[in-house]
């Protein structure tokens, strides 16, 4: 939890509009899901009493349709602020390795800094 903090602080201000799409387009589809078991229920009376079920299946099928589409473009947004941010992180913990004295680098085990630049960017954040 703490490094998503650092994170956040650090980086917030530069991702500022990303996270408020990201936000808006998670409300959105929220307000989506709420509204379809109201039409799951208008589609499922119309069926029991014979009724034409024509409009509630086409507002039902639109509203998940709208839902996944929603979904989709939140988790793109997500996926790219994630990438944004390991990609800058990796970038400086290249340049500050890179700039070390070789003493330095002797300090910890092998494979500590490549493993870090790779994959466990979270070590070394905090």
């Amino acid at each position: 939890m703490r490094t998503t903090i650092v994170l956040l602080k650090r980086h917030v201000p530069s991702l500022g509009w990303t996270f408020v799409a990201c936000l808006a387009l998670g409300l959105l589809g929220q307000i989506f899901l709420l509204a379809q078991p109201q039409y799951g229920g208008a589609l499922i009376q119309a069926a029991q009493e014979g009724a034409n079920a024509f409009d509630p299946l086409i507002i039902l099928l639109i509203l998940l349709a709208a839902s996944g589409l929603l979904t989709m473009g939140q988790q793109v947004l997500i996926a790219k602020i994630g990438e944004g941010l390991a990609k800058r992180i990796r970038d400086r913990l290249s340049r500050s390795f890179f700039g070390l004295s070789v003493l330095s680098q002797e300090v910890r085990a092998s494979g500590w800094y490549s493993q870090c630049i790779v994959s466990d960017v979270c070590t070394i954040v905090v």
